[in-house]
């Protein structure tokens, strides 16, 4: 609630005060109800009369007609009943019972009378009257009587002059002359734009840091709505409604380090970091904010310039990456058959060997070979060689597993490592690709034009006794010499060669 409007209620009340007390002393306004209750009043005396007269008389059988009459003839009298003093029932009329309220004590009230009736000196009954509800009853009928419609005229109307006077007025109060000037001072040599809000979101206070950025004198920012400034997006597009100092007023929290920018008539675009703090009195009650603005326009400009060198050493290092990519490609990578070289294949061999014989695991090596290799480039030429070598590797490299890895040896010869697999399995590895590769050819649409070309085998296998790379090597190349000179088209155990050598021995 703004001052103004406190302070426009609070006259309001004192008006209304006023009001009260000069009728309660001077009676400017009449009592709403005296005349209702008079003219009651003298009907009751004229009933109490006439029905007095009727008892004299002994002219009850009158009675009822007379009541009903009245009844009928009168909107204000509700029902009637007439009872003798012993509680016995003379005449009633309609409804009386279900609208008959009894008095407290036997006092009559405003809308249930009592009215005693005598025959001669004597009481001989009493005669009930109900009547309607007063003119201007409960709080709403009152409401409507004239001393409490110009209360509410003058509470209404008041409220909005004395608001809309009090408001133009306080505007031209300036709430920076209560500032001390060396406060105004303090602030005035801050390199940090400040300006203090009130809680209308208008400026109370700023420094001439702030002014020179904005390009206007502090006096022409008194008073101005700080939102209204030439503030532009992140992408200097358009006015952006999420203000600092907005966040910071509706929330009641601190807003920091938030990036806003400002299009200056004198300095163009510059990027503000901007710090909002709610400003709280010692009731509890948000009053403003404090807002500092920090330029770090010449710091965003060189982090600007650090990112493009950041972003060209990245491509650069992507650059340097695919190259080195490329280049271990062509040194491990054999191109024609697309298995590792030889040089690639030994250094993956030295290593497997070394942790199958720390770890006590499986291991074999096999070589192969493309039999009449020779004859095929003679006949076919080298274009078809080159042919039957890769579909040699293919075959190779489908049936190993995905530990395993095939290297070409050299010209038409391959090694197979096969981690984790002793003879047996290596042997059955070694057909089933012997045999895939046999199936390629020997048939009209082949590139051989149905000539058979088949591969031969040798393998070993770590438990044969092999002390390191080379002596394994060298026990699969004998195994698949073997093969050679056994019709070829085969595959060659060295163990079987070694166990026949001692048997022959």
């Amino acid at each position: 609630m703004t001052p103004a409007v406190r302070i426009s209620i609070g006259i309001v009340a004192v008006t209304i005060s006023l009001l009260f007390a000069t009728d309660w002393l001077l009676e400017i306004f009449p009592d709403p109800y005296a005349p209702a209750l008079k003219e009651r009043q003298e009907l009751s005396e004229s009933l109490a009369i006439q029905y007095s007269t009727l008892v004299t008389a002994d002219r009850l059988s009158d009675m009822q007609l007379a009541m009903e009459s009245v009844v009928d003839q009168m909107p204000d009298v509700l029902s009637m009943s007439l009872e003798k003093t012993n509680g016995d029932s003379v005449a009633i009329t309609t409804q009386h019972s279900n609208l008959w309220e009894t008095p407290e004590n036997g006092q009559s009230t405003p809308t249930n009378v009592l009215i005693p009736i005598y025959e001669g000196s004597a009481e001989w009954g009493v005669l009930q009257v109900k009547f309607a509800n007063l003119p201007f009853d409960g709080f709403l009928g009152l409401l409507t009587t004239p001393l409490y419609k110009l209360v509410a005229v003058m509470a209404a109307v008041g409220f909005i002059v004395y608001l809309l006077y009090l408001t133009r007025t306080l505007r031209y109060l300036d709430p920076s002359a209560v500032v001390p000037s060396r406060v105004r001072a303090a602030l005035d040599q801050l390199v940090e734009g400040v300006f203090i809000l009130d809680h209308k979101r208008q400026i109370v206070l700023v420094n001439s840091s702030f002014a020179g950025q904005v390009g206007l004198s502090p006096d022409a920012l008194l008073g101005v709505d700080p939102s209204g400034l030439p503030w532009l997006k992140n992408d200097g597009d358009q006015q952006s409604n999420d203000f600092p100092w907005e966040l910071a007023l509706e929330k009641g929290e601190r807003v920091t380090d938030q990036k806003i920018r400002l299009q200056s008539p004198v300095h163009g675009t510059r990027l503000f970091t901007a710090n909002v703090s709610p400003i709280i009195d010692g009731g509890g009650k948000q009053r403003g904010a404090l807002a500092s603005f920090n330029d770090v326009s010449e710091l965003q400009r060189v982090n600007t310039g650090l990112k493009v060198t950041l972003n060209n050493l990245e491509k650069a290092h992507d650059e340097v990456r695919k190259k080195n990519e490329e280049l271990f490609q062509l040194a491990t990578i054999d191109t024609l058959t697309e298995c590792l070289n030889r040089r690639a294949f030994f250094e993956k061999l030295e290593l497997e060997f070394e942790l199958a014989k720390r770890d006590d695991l499986k291991l074999s090596v096999v070589m192969a070979d493309i039999d009449h290799f020779k004859s095929i480039n003679d006949e076919f030429g080298h274009s078809t060689g080159d042919v039957v070598i890769k579909e040699m590797a293919k075959s190779l490299s489908e049936s190993v597993g995905p530990n395993d890895c095939v290297g070409r040896y050299g010209g038409e010869e391959f090694c197979m490592l096969l981690v984790g697999s002793d003879e047996t399995q290596a042997m059955a590895i070694s057909n089933r690709a012997r045999r895939d590769f046999e199936s390629l050819f020997g048939n009209e649409n082949s590139v051989t034009k149905g000539r058979v070309v088949t591969a031969s085998f040798g393998l070993s296998e770590i438990s044969y006794g092999a002390k390191n790379v080379t002596e394994i090597l060298n026990q699969a190349d004998l195994a698949l010499y073997e093969s050679k000179n056994n019709n070829r088209n085969c595959v060659t155990d060295w163990n079987d060669i070694e166990t026949d050598r001692k048997k022959a021995g």
